[in-house]
Protein backbone atom coordinates (compact mmCIF):
# COMPACT_ATOMS: atom_id res chain seq x y z
CA UNK A 1 0.00 0.00 0.00
CA UNK A 2 2.79 2.34 1.17
CA UNK A 3 4.75 1.86 -2.62
CA UNK A 4 1.12 2.99 -4.26
CA UNK A 5 0.43 5.47 -2.24
CA UNK A 6 4.30 6.76 -2.67
CA UNK A 7 4.60 6.15 -6.78
CA UNK A 8 1.83 8.94 -6.81
CA UNK A 9 3.17 12.56 -6.67
CA UNK A 10 3.86 14.61 -3.81
CA UNK A 11 1.18 16.74 -4.57
CA UNK A 12 -2.22 16.00 -2.26
CA UNK A 13 -3.92 17.82 -5.41
CA UNK A 14 -3.15 14.63 -7.51
CA UNK A 15 -6.68 13.73 -8.89
CA UNK A 16 -5.32 9.70 -8.77
CA UNK A 17 -4.25 10.20 -5.58
CA UNK A 18 -7.51 11.46 -4.50
CA UNK A 19 -8.99 8.74 -5.68
CA UNK A 20 -6.98 6.47 -3.90
CA UNK A 21 -7.29 8.15 -0.39
CA UNK A 22 -11.42 8.58 -1.44
CA UNK A 23 -11.38 4.73 -2.03
CA UNK A 24 -9.28 3.57 1.09
CA UNK A 25 -11.33 5.70 3.70
CA UNK A 26 -14.55 4.63 2.18
CA UNK A 27 -13.44 1.38 2.47
CA UNK A 28 -12.57 1.61 6.21
CA UNK A 29 -15.84 3.03 6.74
CA UNK A 30 -17.64 -0.57 5.76
CA UNK A 31 -14.80 -2.55 8.01
CA UNK A 32 -17.56 -4.46 10.80
CA UNK A 33 -17.02 -2.67 13.80
CA UNK A 34 -17.73 -3.84 17.65
CA UNK A 35 -21.31 -3.36 18.94
CA UNK A 36 -21.10 -0.62 21.74
CA UNK A 37 -25.04 -1.72 22.91
CA UNK A 38 -23.72 -4.57 25.04
CA UNK A 39 -25.60 -7.68 26.47
CA UNK A 40 -29.29 -6.63 25.01
CA UNK A 41 -28.10 -5.30 21.71
CA UNK A 42 -27.00 -9.17 21.11
CA UNK A 43 -30.26 -10.27 22.41
CA UNK A 44 -32.13 -7.97 19.97
CA UNK A 45 -29.71 -9.02 16.94
CA UNK A 46 -29.98 -12.56 17.52
CA UNK A 47 -34.14 -12.23 18.01
CA UNK A 48 -34.14 -10.23 14.92
CA UNK A 49 -32.06 -12.69 12.82
CA UNK A 50 -32.36 -16.16 14.19
CA UNK A 51 -36.49 -15.86 15.26
CA UNK A 52 -38.52 -17.18 13.21
CA UNK A 53 -40.62 -14.62 12.93
CA UNK A 54 -37.23 -11.66 12.09
CA UNK A 55 -36.58 -14.50 9.53
CA UNK A 56 -39.20 -14.36 7.98
CA UNK A 57 -39.52 -10.53 7.87
CA UNK A 58 -36.26 -10.30 6.56
CA UNK A 59 -37.09 -13.03 3.98
CA UNK A 60 -40.41 -11.01 2.90
CA UNK A 61 -38.30 -7.83 2.64
CA UNK A 62 -35.80 -9.61 0.38
CA UNK A 63 -38.61 -11.14 -1.85
CA UNK A 64 -40.24 -7.55 -2.07
CA UNK A 65 -37.34 -5.89 -3.55
CA UNK A 66 -36.41 -8.56 -6.22
CA UNK A 67 -39.72 -7.84 -7.25
CA UNK A 68 -40.11 -4.53 -7.29
CA UNK A 69 -36.63 -4.67 -8.96
CA UNK A 70 -38.20 -7.71 -11.52
CA UNK A 71 -41.09 -4.92 -12.50
CA UNK A 72 -38.59 -1.73 -12.83
CA UNK A 73 -37.03 -4.00 -15.48
CA UNK A 74 -40.20 -4.89 -17.65
CA UNK A 75 -41.72 -1.72 -17.23
CA UNK A 76 -37.78 -0.11 -18.44
CA UNK A 77 -37.58 -2.56 -21.21
CA UNK A 78 -41.80 -1.42 -22.00
CA UNK A 79 -40.77 1.85 -22.10
CA UNK A 80 -37.71 1.72 -24.49
CA UNK A 81 -39.64 -0.59 -27.06
CA UNK A 82 -42.71 2.17 -26.99
CA UNK A 83 -40.52 4.94 -26.63
CA UNK A 84 -42.49 6.91 -23.79
CA UNK A 85 -39.70 8.02 -22.50
CA UNK A 86 -38.01 10.39 -25.61
CA UNK A 87 -41.74 11.61 -25.97
CA UNK A 88 -41.69 12.69 -22.62
CA UNK A 89 -38.44 14.19 -23.12
CA UNK A 90 -39.79 16.06 -25.97
CA UNK A 91 -42.80 17.82 -24.97
CA UNK A 92 -40.58 18.85 -21.76
CA UNK A 93 -38.75 20.81 -24.12
CA UNK A 94 -41.32 21.87 -26.25
CA UNK A 95 -42.94 23.53 -23.27
CA UNK A 96 -41.28 26.57 -21.87
CA UNK A 97 -42.20 27.34 -17.93
CA UNK A 98 -45.00 30.17 -17.83
CA UNK A 99 -44.44 33.59 -16.66
CA UNK A 100 -44.72 33.61 -12.88
CA UNK A 101 -46.32 36.61 -11.88
CA UNK A 102 -45.09 38.83 -8.57
CA UNK A 103 -46.90 38.59 -5.29
CA UNK A 104 -49.28 40.67 -4.30
CA UNK A 105 -48.49 43.76 -2.14
CA UNK A 106 -48.32 42.78 1.73
CA UNK A 107 -51.45 44.15 3.09
CA UNK A 108 -50.90 46.25 6.91
CA UNK A 109 -50.81 44.34 9.86
CA UNK A 110 -53.38 45.37 12.04
CA UNK A 111 -51.54 46.33 15.87
CA UNK A 112 -55.38 45.12 17.71
CA UNK A 113 -55.82 42.08 15.76
CA UNK A 114 -51.86 40.95 16.70
CA UNK A 115 -51.82 42.04 20.39
CA UNK A 116 -55.36 39.94 20.73
CA UNK A 117 -53.75 36.77 18.97
CA UNK A 118 -51.16 37.41 21.79
CA UNK A 119 -53.70 37.50 24.33
CA UNK A 120 -55.33 34.08 23.72
CA UNK A 121 -52.28 32.24 22.47
CA UNK A 122 -50.92 33.33 26.28
CA UNK A 123 -53.93 32.18 27.91
CA UNK A 124 -54.22 29.07 26.03
CA UNK A 125 -50.47 28.62 27.21
CA UNK A 126 -50.94 29.21 31.02
CA UNK A 127 -54.76 27.18 30.91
Amino acid sequence: LNTLVNTQKSDSSSPCRRALLFSLSSSLALLPSPSQAGELGSKVNAMVTKSDLGVSVRRDVVAGAQFMDKLDGRWERFSDKNGLGSARKRQNKAQPFPEMEPPPPLKELDARYLKEVLEVSDRAFLA
